[in-house]
């Protein structure tokens, strides 16, 4: 997928629309502020909303470890975010 010509703000609203699909939420619902558990996302659907990022965006996701707080919706898209931007920076050489 050619992310590199889009905008962060297309990039988060990209990333944002294949969460809230694959978590089968309103993508109106989603806020970066929120955690998985305060939108009602039952893991299952967390766990398969973050394979299909990565799979998408050809990035690595940190899993959330049992027992520890659920990163926020904002944290996730931060992280994908980064992982996009080193792996530009990988093939470009930087």
């Amino acid at each position: 997928m050619a992310t590199a010509a889009l905008t962060e703000a297309e990039r988060i609203e990209q990333i944002l629309e294949v969460f809230a699909r694959e978590a089968r939420i309103d993508r109106a619902a989603l806020r970066l502020d929120a955690r998985a558990d305060e939108l009602g996302i039952e893991s299952l659907d967390m766990t398969v909303a973050l394979f299909e990022i990565e799979e998408r965006f050809g990035v690595a996701i940190d899993q959330p470890l049992p027992g520890m707080p659920l990163p926020t919706v904002g944290e996730i898209v931060q992280q994908v975010l980064m992982r996009m931007e080193d792996a530009a920076a990988q093939r470009d050489g930087r």
